[in-house]
């Protein structure tokens, strides 16, 4: 939910426009899967002398070798967390509507509890930006 002035004013891209930056993310994403051990890799002399670590913090080469799940978990996470929003926004988005309408029934209790004007105060924050 937005400001009305800004939806009317949304335009998108034109198909041409936006079939050449599917083109280059699809290639960024590649490119950056199959060459990220020639930059970064284990044995890599790409940087050369510009980065320097100590010895005794070079610990680093044993997270190379870490298992592919532990590797992922950030992925994996991400993806529930989306999943997780996705599902509240469309479960919950009739239940915070009427909470930022104020379609409550009993306006005085309503007001007396304090966490429910901070929830209110909150959305409005978020859907304000």
């Amino acid at each position: 939910m937005s400001f009305k002035y800004y939806v009317q004013n949304v335009h998108e891209l034109s198909h041409s426009m936006g079939f050449s930056l599917f083109l280059l993310a699809i290639g960024s994403i590649f490119s950056g899967f199959f060459l990220k051990d020639a930059f970064v890799g284990v044995g890599s002399k790409f940087w050369g002398n510009s980065v320097f670590i100590l010895t005794v913090n070079q610990n680093n080469l044993d997270y190379e070798f870490i298992p592919f799940f532990f590797k992922n978990l950030p992925t994996i996470c991400s993806y529930f967390a989306i999943a997780i929003a996705l599902g509240f926004n469309n479960f919950l988005s009739t239940p915070i509507n009427k909470i930022k309408n104020f379609e409550v029934l009993d306006h005085k209790k309503f007001y007396r509890n304090y966490f429910m004007m901070f929830l209110i105060k909150s959305i409005w924050f978020l859907n304000n930006k």
